[in-house]
């Protein structure tokens, strides 16, 4: 910290604080900042950079401006460099180019935070534990999934935090890392339909639990491969297509049960493949192949057993039961004929 002396330097720091500190938050530490160098002539302890810092945010005398978001852009970019395990072309992608992937002024404030949360102590000075853990995480994401995925997780994970701390939470690291291990070598079709799948959540959810979702997604995985199944991308990239308020973690669940229904069943992984094949053209409502398969314990699915021109009945009280009509016969046999055509 003794390069403060110097003005470029000092400028970078003031950058950093102008760009990074949330100062709705911070107003309360300026405040104390500013009855601080009112009252006391010098600083005590010149080796506190927060104290430094509020010092020259607060000072109204000090004539050092600071840069805009792009020139904190740089000033990242430069100490992301210093870590070697991220990549030349991450860094540019989130530091550089102006795009989809590229941190906006909110990304940046978040970052503030977790280095507020993480890196503030004495051992993480020496260890950084917050933002550069965060960097690392996402190069990974980036360096596996490629950018076109990359940016699918920062406009609904990334972009949807605050302070991006959740993000580190364990069982959030846990699936990234395991989401992984998983998907790195099988065919992209499995990468491709997960993406789609977050994609979708956030964009008809909001909220996004990485680790939720994965779970759910990897649970299918597994099955599909101890049964010699084959996802069908199509199948399910035109059903989110056509689909409103699709909540993925539900979507699966559904998906799961009805295809290990189908599993005890004769000729079981042929239902289970026309399952798959089909997920565009099934009901997946709660009233829907769902219910039938669950409630009704009817595990099979084709276009031929949809049920339809369905006849109104006189019955006053709703149910399932067949009711007779109201129409008067005068034998039981056509009662019967009659009756049955009206169910």
């Amino acid at each position: 910290m003794s390069a403060l002396n110097d003005n470029h330097q000092n400028q970078n720091m003031v950058t950093l604080w102008q760009e990074l500190a949330d100062h709705k938050v911070d107003q309360k530490a300026v405040d104390n900042a500013k009855r601080a160098i009112d009252t006391l002539e010098k600083v005590a302890d010149k080796s506190k950079p927060t104290l430094m810092l509020a010092e020259l945010h607060a000072n109204s005398t000090a004539t050092i401006k600071p840069g805009n978001i792009d020139d904190c852009r740089k000033i990242l970019h430069d100490l992301a460099q210093t870590n070697p395990a991220l990549s030349k072309d991450f860094i540019k992608a989130i530091f550089d180019k102006k795009g989809d992937a590229t941190f906006n002024l909110a990304n940046i404030k978040a970052l503030g935070h977790l280095f507020y949360r993480y890196d503030t102590t004495q051992k993480a000075r020496s260890e950084p534990t917050g933002v550069m853990h965060f960097l690392f995480l996402a190069n990974q994401i980036h360096e596996t999934f490629g950018i076109e995925h990359f940016k699918i997780w920062k406009t609904h994970l990334v972009d949807r935090s605050h302070n991006l701390c959740e993000l580190l939470d364990k069982p959030e690291v846990d699936a990234v890392a395991l989401s992984i291990a998983t998907l790195k070598d099988k065919p992209p079709l499995y990468r491709n339909i997960w993406w789609k799948l977050v994609e979708a959540q956030g964009l008809a959810m909001g909220d996004v639990s990485y680790a939720k979702l994965w779970h759910a997604y990897q649970r299918l995985i597994k099955f599909v491969e101890s049964h010699d199944l084959h996802l069908n991308e199509d199948s399910i990239s035109n059903y989110l297509t056509i689909t409103e308020n699709f909540n993925a973690l539900v979507f699966l669940d559904r998906l799961n049960l009805t295809l290990n229904r189908a599993n005890k069943e004769i000729n079981g992984a042929e239902h289970q493949q026309r399952i798959l094949n089909n997920i565009d053209q099934i009901d997946w409502r709660h009233n829907g192949f769902y219910y039938a398969v669950k409630y009704q314990h009817f595990p099979y699915w084709k276009p031929s057993l949809e049920l339809h021109d369905f006849m109104f009945s006189s019955s006053a009280t709703p149910n399932y039961q067949a009711s007779w009509s109201p129409v008067k016969f005068n034998s039981l046999e056509s009662a019967a004929i009659n009756s049955t055509l009206a169910i």
